[in-house]
Parts: C-alpha cells; sequence; structure tokens
C-alpha cells in the first residue's frame, strides 16, 4: 500500500515536472514573441513618421488606375459615359414628370452624343454596329431622336 502511494506520487511529481517545463518553454517562446512584436511595433512607427514627415499626398488613382496611356482614355471615357447614362435616366424620368423642360433633357442628350462621337474615334469601327462609316448613322440616329422629342406635348402645360 505505501509504495502504491510512493509510486502514485512520484508518477504526480514527473506529471508536475513536465507540467512546469512545458510552461518554462512556453515562456521562453512567449517572450521571444513579445520582442519580434517590438520589433514590428518599432518598424510600423518608424514607417509612420517617414509618411508624416513627408507630407506627400497620395493619389488613390495613380496606384488603382490603369497604367498605359489608352487605358486611362479609355477608362475615363467609360466613367463619363456611365455617368451620362445614369442622367440621361434621371433626366427621362424628369421629362416624363414634367420637372424639366425639352431644351434641357436635349442638351444632355448632344452632350451624350459627344461622349458617344468620342467613343467612336477611339475605335476603328463604329459603335452603333450597324454601319462602317463613322458615326454618320449616329448622327442621323440622334437628329431622329431630337424630331421624336419636339412633337411630344410639353409637359408643363
Amino acid at each position: 500500500m505505501f509504495s502504491q502511494t510512493g509510486d502514485d506520487l512520484n508518477n504526480g511529481k514527473q506529471k508536475l515536472d513536465n507540467i512546469v517545463k512545458t510552461i518554462e518553454n512556453n515562456l521562453v517562446q512567449l517572450s521571444e514573441c513579445k520582442e519580434k512584436l517590438k520589433s514590428k511595433d518599432a518598424k510600423v512607427d518608424d514607417c509612420l513618421a517617414k509618411a508624416d514627415s513627408t507630407k506627400e499626398t497620395l493619389n488613390i488613382d495613380e496606384y488603382f488606375g490603369p497604367v498605359q496611356p489608352l487605358y486611362k482614355q479609355l477608362f475615363n471615357a467609360f466613367a463619363e459615359e456611365n455617368a451620362i447614362v445614369d442622367t440621361t435616366y434621371n433626366l427621362n424620368e424628369a421629362l416624363q414628370k414634367g420637372v424639366i423642360d425639352l431644351d434641357v433633357f436635349i442638351k444632355v442628350r448632344l452632350l451624350e452624343f459627344s461622349v458617344f462621337k468620342d467613343k467612336t474615334n477611339l475605335s476603328p469601327f463604329s459603335m452603333c454596329g450597324n454601319c462602317h462609316v463613322g458615326s454618320l448613322c449616329c448622327e442621323l440616329w440622334l437628329k431622329c431622336v431630337v424630331r421624336r422629342l419636339a412633337c411630344l406635348p410639353n409637359q408643363s402645360d
């Protein structure tokens, strides 16, 4: 009975010794990680200090925009076209509700056409897809739209 108790105590002591060794190893690793973290924190502070000292403003478009000049031109044309399409949609709604006059609507449609024409000049083919003679048919289309809008009854009456 005493020998069994002694064996149990020895086994318990070995387990406690193993636990103490594991804790000591973990403390060593923790202190190493703490030192690494302090050094990385110092590097971040240095980088922030350098960034603050340069007082240089960063232009995000330079980093995320297209690099090639042609791609920049296409990107800007696409963005402008989408903005005008959104504007035209809202102007169509406003024209139907009688909020704006036909003159304002036509001015914006002409602006949309000028962007469309600029886009056709970028490509060797017409953007309408129906012809290959430049933007002649697109100009005819715009004239038809203007004539059709001129025939609409005035919404403000």
